[in-house]
This record gives structure tokens, C-alpha cells and sequence, in this order.
């Protein structure tokens, strides 16, 4: 951990219960124990660039093929004092339900505080 650059690895065990309803419209209750790993970062080059994102994996103990996948990452570049050229991608997956998402956000911040 540094004031321009700092990583958190952690792991732990969490429970799941969910009530999902598939395509035919029936609820089916859903339990299981994961194991959550996550890696969360952020550096910072010359105070001009930032680069940072948190990612989760997370296999279910009972099953090899039910598994999570998260993962958030942030590319901000300061162009000048008060505005900045922003870039987000976003990833989800989740291999129970067969859902999987990827989203890719731009932006220019103009930030200007009075």
C-alpha cells in the first residue's frame, strides 16, 4: 500500500440462497457455499492516470461448472485541472442461471467545484 499504487487480495467462504424463477416461470430454491476471491487495485501514474478495479471469482464448493465471475475496471486520464476522460468496463458471468454481461462506459468529467 502506497499513496500511488495499492492491491487487496482477500478470500473467504460465504452462503448463497436464492429463489430463481427459469424460463417456464417456476421458482426454484437455490443454496450453495462459494469461495469468494477478490482482488481490488488502484494505481496512479504522475496524478494524470488512474487505473483501478475490483474482480471477484467465486466456484461453488458443491459444483464445478457453478461459478461467478465480477469484474469492474476504471481508466481515468485528467487532461486538464478540471476535466477528465473517463472509461469503465464492466463484466459479469454467471455460469448457474447462464447470464453474462459486458458493458463498456465512456465519458468526459467536467468537474468544477465552487
Amino acid at each position: 500500500d502506497r499513496p500511488n499504487a495499492s492491491l487487496v487480495v482477500s478470500n473467504g467462504f460465504l452462503y448463497e440462497k436464492n429463489n430463481l424463477y427459469s424460463s417456464d416461470l417456476y421458482p426454484t430454491t437455490y443454496e450453495t457455499i462459494r469461495n469468494s476471491l477478490r482482488v481490488k487495485y488502484k494505481f496512479l501514474f504522475r496524478e494524470i492516470i488512474t487505473f483501478e478495479g475490483t474482480h471477484f471469482y467465486q466456484p461453488s464448493l458443491r459444483s464445478e461448472i457453478d461459478f461467478i465471475i465480477r469484474s469492474n475496471s476504471t481508466l481515468g486520464i485528467k487532461l486538464y485541472k478540471w476535466v477528465n476522460l473517463n472509461a469503465t468496463l464492466n463484466y459479469n458471468r454467471n455460469n448457474f442461471t447462464r447470464s453474462e454481461n459486458l458493458f463498456l462506459n465512456y465519458a468526459i468529467v467536467f468537474e468544477r467545484y465552487f
